[in-house]
């Protein structure tokens, strides 16, 4: 079973270190993706609010753990009850043991909810790739995320019901919230770990093969295959988190040093949503899409119908153009107005330079006769 420490180690470090560099590439890829989509591309579309909610998720999610670490999630229960010196504040209690779990559950519902929103988002960003076409594939990225969204909303009904009464999940009224009313670990709770995390990895294995697969084509370009070996990176290290997460479960039996025990097991659950943000950020980003080429279908039948605008006069470029908005729709149709209105402003440009030589040749003309 991997695990980051030993057993008297306190895990409290390594899991605000997992915190960082979740945070490190999870707001560099959320920034990328802002930038692209509001600065270059000037658009928005429904994935690009799907993944708000994601990363608004996620950042409630690495709060909730940067609180539960500060409350002594990651030491061993018997320490936090001792004092201990510091050199600012004085003697205090190294942490409150209800208030680090009571955080540390609240974080387990936005780990469900932040990985669920990102599959969600890329199993949409696989759909929507025209090529290759194949019905094998959508029936199974449907059914795998009809399935594993059916899954974590009944995980996370499961999780916010272990406590009586169910206010003690998050209440900071923790007087009623003891060992015995939430039952974090019973046997019904540590056996939904280890199917919601099974099943996550089966997920996230399938959403990662249809990733994979058009990197591998024959006679790809290694400039082609380079963006999507760093977009794949991302989503295999997620599915390989998500194993070791699962390795982890076993450790959760252990309710009377909980806080500790559970150190290891959330320093994967961090890196395991985080690291599919990422993949999902940047495989929603055009360059890299167009990089992929997933979309070369359209491109090339954007292309074809275009190549004669420049040949043909300014009425049949504005009629072209207007056949190509009406064709476009959603973000390839913003592309499609865009490219047709710069076609146009080629063809005005080139009307107005051969009247402007034409103008100028009789001119000359009529100055030598």
């Amino acid at each position: 079973m991997a695990s980051f420490s030993t057993a008297d180690e306190d895990r409290r470090w390594i899991v605000l270190t997992m915190v960082c560099l979740a945070l490190t590439l999870g707001l560099s890829s959320l920034a990328l993706r802002g930038y692209v989509k509001l600065r270059v591309r000037k658009m928005v579309i429904a994935d690009d609010w799907i993944m708000l909610i994601a990363g608004v998720l996620w950042l409630g999610y690495m709060a909730s753990q940067i609180a539960a670490c500060a409350n002594g999630f990651g030491a061993h229960t018997a320490d936090l009850r001792q004092n201990s010196y510091y050199y600012v504040v004085g003697t205090a209690h190294n942490g409150d043991v209800v208030e680090a779990l009571r955080f540390w559950f609240v974080s387990t519902l936005l780990h469900i909810g932040t990985t669920a929103v990102v599959r969600l988002s890329a199993s949409l960003t696989i759909l929507a790739q025209p090529y290759p076409r194949s019905t094998f594939r959508s029936w199974t990225v449907i059914l795998n995320l009809a399935i594993v969204t059916l899954a974590s909303i009944a995980f996370a009904v499961l999780l916010a019901l272990q406590c009586t009464p169910v206010s003690a999940y998050w209440s900071r009224n923790r007087a009623e919230a003891s060992s015995a009313s939430c039952r974090f670990a019973t046997t019904v709770v540590q056996p939904g770990w280890y199917w919601f995390t099974a099943l996550s990895l089966v997920a996230s294995l399938v959403l990662a093969f249809f990733a994979l697969t058009p990197v591998l084509q024959a006679g790809l370009s290694w400039r082609k295959r380079a963006p999507g070996a760093v977009l794949n990176l991302f989503s295999v290290t997620s599915v390989a988190m998500s194993a070791l997460q699962l390795a982890q479960v076993p450790t959760l039996r252990d309710t009377a040093d909980l806080t500790f025990a559970a150190g290891d097991f959330a320093s994967y659950a961090l890196l395991v949503p985080s690291l599919a943000l990422v993949a999902a950020n940047l495989a929603g980003l055009g360059p890299w899409v167009k990089e992929l080429g997933w979309d070369a279908e359209g491109e090339g039948s954007w292309r074809e119908e275009n190549r004669g605008l420049r040949m043909g006069t300014l009425g049949r470029r504005r009629g072209r153009s207007a056949m190509n908005v009406m064709r476009g729709h959603g973000e390839e149709g913003d592309e499609a107005v865009l490219d047709a209105a710069i076609e146009e402003g080629l063809g005005r440009l080139e009307s107005t330079g051969a009247e402007a030589r034409a103008v100028s040749g009789s001119e000359l003309g009529r100055e030598r006769g």
